[in-house]
């Protein structure tokens, strides 16, 4: 699985809990900062940043297992999809 398929199911899976039950991805932005180590315990923190209106925004990051090592992060911007049925 990439990294940025981990940080955009994780983004969007907490904006499901905390915001809207059925969220899109409708942008995001990715940074890896560092390489990031297979068959390893790694910790994967969401945050939602902000709600307006049927958007909300994430901010992911992928860190070592003690939180020590920054890896991979994200921002995402998520949109309520049964706005649009």
């Amino acid at each position: 699985m990439q990294i940025e398929t981990v940080l955009d199911e994780a983004t969007a899976e907490l904006g499901k809990i905390v915001a809207f039950p059925f969220l899109s991805t409708v942008e995001a932005s990715f940074s890896i900062r560092r390489p990031v180590p297979l068959h390893t315990t790694l910790l994967v923190r969401c945050e939602v940043k902000q709600r307006r209106g049927i958007r909300c925004w994430v901010d992911g990051d992928i860190t070592s297992a003690d939180g020590a090592d920054k890896l991979a992060s994200c921002s995402a911007q998520l949109v309520d999809m049964t706005h649009f049925l």
